[in-house]
């Protein structure tokens, strides 16, 4: 259930410094979890959530290949660290610095998780791991 008729907007919506969105995807992309900012900021209810391809927040100003790489790396097990400008249902736009993770149950089925939040100092990592590959 894409919502192919909402209209970007240049209105912003700013993570409050004490928020944090969470949701989860199975291996699909499908949305299995989202807490209440990311159905807040999002603007759509769990309801229609629950199910859908978590694309159905992506901005279109975020290139798809963004997401393709990323969805490769998780595949591969890596976190990935990024800023997403994500849309919401009124046209309304939040950045998120996310930070995306593969998890797996115990049955080795495996989902992910993103934890994102809008300033990158709010999330604090003990250390933050950076690889560079020559090309």
């Amino acid at each position: 259930m894409k919502f192919k008729n909402i209209v970007p907007t240049q209105v912003e919506r700013i993570l409050a410094d004490n928020e944090f969105i969470i949701s989860k995807t199975d291996t699909k992309g499908k949305i299995t979890y989202g807490n209440r900012p990311f159905n807040d900021y999002s603007g759509f209810s769990e309801n229609e959530l629950l199910g859908v391809q978590h694309n159905i927040v992506r901005h279109p100003d975020m290139p798809r290949a963004v997401f393709k790489l990323l969805w490769d790396e998780v595949q591969t097990g890596r976190e990935v660290f990024a800023f997403v400008k994500n849309l919401s249902k009124d046209g309304s736009f939040y950045w998120v610095f996310a930070n995306v993770t593969p998890s797996f149950d115990m049955k080795k089925t495996s989902w992910v998780t993103s934890l994102c939040a809008e300033n990158p100092s709010a999330v604090h990592y003990p250390k933050l791991r950076i690889s560079i590959k020559k090309c």
